[in-house]
C-alpha cells in the first residue's frame, strides 16, 4: 500500500511513502552543474615531476564563483606516487609551465571556466599554504586510482591550489570540478 504525505501549508507538495520508506529523488551538485554547462575536467597527461617535494600542478580560480573539486583520478607509469594538495600557497613562477585548458563535460554548452591551470616538470617553488589532503596514484598502467571528495575541495575566487609530488615518475591525472551556481 502506498501512502501520500501532503504538505500542511497548502503548497501542494507531496511525498510518497512506499513500504514504510520515504520515496525521494536526489541530484548531486556536480550533476546539476553538468546540466548547466559548468562541470569540467582538467587532464594533466604524461607529466614527469622533478622529484621529491616538486610542485608540478597549479590551478587558480579567477571566476566570481567558488570552484569545487569533487574527484581526482590517475595513475603513474613506473612507481606509486603520492601528492600533497595545498591551498593558499604562492609560487615563484606564478603558474609557469604548460597551460592546461579544461574540457566542458557538457559538450553542447561551450562554456569555459575562468581559471589558470598549468602543469610543469620543474619545481614551481611554492611557499606557504596548507596541505588539505594527500592522494596516492598506483603505477598500474591504465588502471586509475580515484579519490572522491564528498564535501569538495573549494577554491574561492582568487585562490589557488598546488600539487606537490613525493617523488619522480610520469603522472596521468584527471581532475573533475564544477563552478558553484551563483544565487
Amino acid at each position: 500500500m502506498n501512502t501520500v504525505i501532503e504538505d500542511g501549508t497548502g503548497s501542494g507538495s507531496i511525498a510518497a511513502v512506499v513500504g514504510n520508506e520515504l520515496q525521494v529523488t536526489t541530484e548531486t551538485e556536480a550533476m546539476k552543474a553538468n546540466v548547466r554547462g559548468d562541470a569540467y575536467t582538467v587532464i594533466a597527461d604524461s607529466v614527469d615531476p622533478d622529484g621529491a617535494a616538486s610542485d608540478w600542478f597549479y590551478m587558480m580560480n579567477n571566476d566570481s564563483r567558488n570552484l569545487i573539486i569533487y574527484r581526482i583520478s590517475g595513475w603513474c607509469v613506473s612507481t606509486d606516487e603520492e601528492f600533497n594538495i595545498l591551498l593558499g600557497a604562492t609560487d615563484a613562477g606564478s603558474d609557469a609551465g604548460d597551460v592546461i585548458t579544461p574540457v566542458n563535460n557538457n559538450v553542447g554548452s561551450g562554456k569555459l571556466p575562468e581559471i589558470d591551470c598549468t602543469s610543469d616538470t620543474t619545481d614551481l617553488a611554492i611557499t606557504g599554504g596548507s596541505i588539505v589532503t594527500t592522494v596516492k596514484f598506483d603505477h598500474v598502467t591504465l588502471q586509475a586510482s580515484s579519490h572522491l571528495f564528498p564535501s569538495g575541495i573549494i577554491l574561492a575566487p582568487g585562490t589557488r591550489l598546488h600539487m606537490e609530488a613525493a617523488g619522480a615518475g610520469i603522472v596521468h591525472m584527471n581532475l573533475y570540478f564544477y563552478m558553484e551556481k551563483e544565487c
